[in-house]
């Protein structure tokens, strides 16, 4: 999940039906938009046992030390109560937004016409050369 600006998260909730598809773990990783399926079976900034939650009123906190300037969170719900399939229909995320993040600032000096003096050269390679 991408932000247009750095956010604080402080709680999630998932909601889906109370039957066996309904997840039982959330692996929860912030700031890492290129993390893939084949690397989200290793240790996640936060895993939480999910219990049946239908209507909603369940809010899991997440730790604040991983989660105090998200930029991406990733999401990846790895196993259910014994269904074939995984179904949610709602994840919704509790906490703040911080404002906008801010470019780095990129220092640089442009030449539209180059100067001789601004680069060193050998004297040998300024001059005009003729071969006998």
């Amino acid at each position: 999940i991408p932000f247009n600006g750095a956010v604080k998260i402080t709680g999630l909730c998932v909601i889906d039906e109370n039957g066996p598809s309904h997840p039982n773990t959330v692996k929860l990783w912030s700031n890492l938009p290129e993390l893939r399926f084949d690397n989200a079976h290793g240790k996640a900034h936060q895993e939480i046992s999910l219990t049946y939650d239908p209507s909603g009123t369940l809010a899991y906190q997440v730790n604040p030390s991983h989660f105090s300037r998200v930029t991406h969170l990733s999401l990846y719900f790895p196993s259910n109560f014994g269904d074939e399939t995984t179904r949610i229909y709602y994840i919704g995320l509790r906490g703040e937004y911080l404002g906008e993040v801010k470019s780095k600032i990129v220092i640089t000096t442009y030449e539209t016409r180059p100067q001789l003096k601004d680069h060193k050269v050998d004297d040998f390679l300024t001059g005009n050369r003729e071969i006998q």
